[in-house]
């Protein structure tokens, strides 16, 4: 028990994200290619991607940050964003997420970072989740319509 409250504490979350930062800002000033291993309840999608594209019911979700990907690669210390293809006709969208859902980044096969601290969802990504779900209820949606 004593493992998971330290896991959760903010101070030893705030700290993984600054090492979480610096590292990205090292791979990037050097262009090198590396991979991001997250966790997707923090990642969106913009535009979403349509259905079959991934697999939902899949907790993590590995990126190749590469050439193409790293002209677009935005980052500050507290979320990141980045162009990416999916599918067989490269359908391309805007993936962004919080670096608090970055839990391991390789470089080719090896981990070079991992990150176990345990992040809460922020609030408003909460609230729009909410507000998915509802939506996206057949039943809801002559709620709105006037």
């Amino acid at each position: 028990m004593v493992l998971d409250e330290f896991l959760k504490d903010k101070d030893f979350g705030d700290i993984m994200l600054s090492n979480c930062y610096e590292l990205l800002l090292l791979l990037v000033q050097k262009s090198r290619a590396f991979h991001l291993i997250c966790d997707t309840n923090f990642v969106k999608y913009s535009p979403k991607l349509p259905k079959g594209y991934i697999d939902t019911s899949l907790s993590y979700i590995v990126f190749y940050i590469s050439d193409e990907s790293v002209a677009s690669f935005y980052f500050d210390k507290e979320r990141l964003s980045f162009e990416a293809c999916f599918g067989e006709d490269n359908f391309v969208s805007l993936v962004s997420l919080s670096l608090k859902g970055i839990s391991k980044i390789q470089l080719q096969r090896d981990i070079i970072f991992t990150n176990p601290a345990i992040y809460e969802k922020d609030e408003e990504d909460l609230l729009q989740d909410s507000i998915n779900v509802f939506l996206n209820n057949p039943k809801n949606k002559n709620i709105f319509k006037k």
